[in-house]
C-alpha cells in the first residue's frame, strides 16, 4: 500500500506533526502488512519531523514493515542522519514501484558542541577544599 506523507499530515516540519502522522499510519498499517510512505512533498519533511515517526514506528515495533519513498536527494540525505544517529535500519525506494533498499546510514553534516562544565572556585578563586 502507498500512502503520501501529506495523507498522513497536512504540514511534515515539527515532531507534533510527525506524532500526529504516525497515528494516521498506524490506521494504515492496521490494514495492510506493508505500508510505503511517499515522502515527496512541495516542502520536504524536516528531520523533526522524519525522526519522530521513525521513532514511534520504532517504539511500536512496526518500522520494519515501513518504507519510505523519496526521489530526493534532500530527504533520503534526512533519512541517512537519522539511520546514522539513531544506528537504525531503514528502508526506501526512489520511486514508487522501485524495488526497496537499505538507507544508508550517515553522520550528520552538523556537530553538536557543548562547553565543559565549569569548575566551582572559592573566594579567592582557588578550588574549595
Amino acid at each position: 500500500m502507498l500512502v503520501k506523507v501529506t495523507e498522513l499530515s497536512p504540514s511534515c516540519l515539527t515532531r507534533l506533526r510527525g506524532r500526529n502522522a504516525y497515528d494516521r499510519l498506524c490506521d494504515y498499517l492496521a490494514k495492510s502488512q506493508e505500508v510505503s510512505v511517499d515522502l515527496d512533498t512541495a516542502d520536504a519533511p524536516s528531520t523533526s519531523f522524519l525522526d519522530e515517526m521513525v521513532c514511534k514506528l520504532l517504539r511500536s515495533g512496526l518500522l520494519p514493515r515501513v518504507t519510505f519513498v523519496a526521489s530526493s536527494e534532500r530527504v533520503r540525505r534526512r533519512l541517512s542522519e537519522i539511520a546514522g544517529v539513531r544506528e537504525l535500519a531503514l528502508k526506501f525506494k526512489p520511486e514508487p514501484n522501485a524495488t526497496p533498499r537499505p538507507v544508508p546510514p550517515a553522520i550528520p553534516h552538523f556537530q553538536a558542541e557543548y562547553e565543559p562544565p565549569r569548575r566551582r572556585t572559592g573566594a579567592q578563586g582557588q578550588p574549595p577544599g
